[in-house]
């Protein structure tokens, strides 16, 4: 996993402990990247990504990769 990463699936790992298993969130972590793996600009990636992430986990999404 990209260094990246690391805060944002800690933040969330710690906010779903109780809902999601760490290896969904980190699956739905390395899925939302990947979205982003193509992207011109890789400032707001993280910020992006965090955001997708807590919307796939809240609404208890599947986690496919692109």
């Amino acid at each position: 996993m990209h260094r990246t990463t690391l805060p944002a699936r800690n933040r969330s790992e710690h906010r779903y402990a109780g809902t999601h298993s760490p290896q969904r969130v980190g699956e739905a972590i390395a899925a939302v990247y990947a979205r982003f793996s193509d992207a011109r600009v890789h400032t707001y990636v993280p910020l992006l990504a965090e955001r997708a992430v807590r919307d796939l986990l809240d609404a208890g999404g599947s986690v496919t990769p692109r």
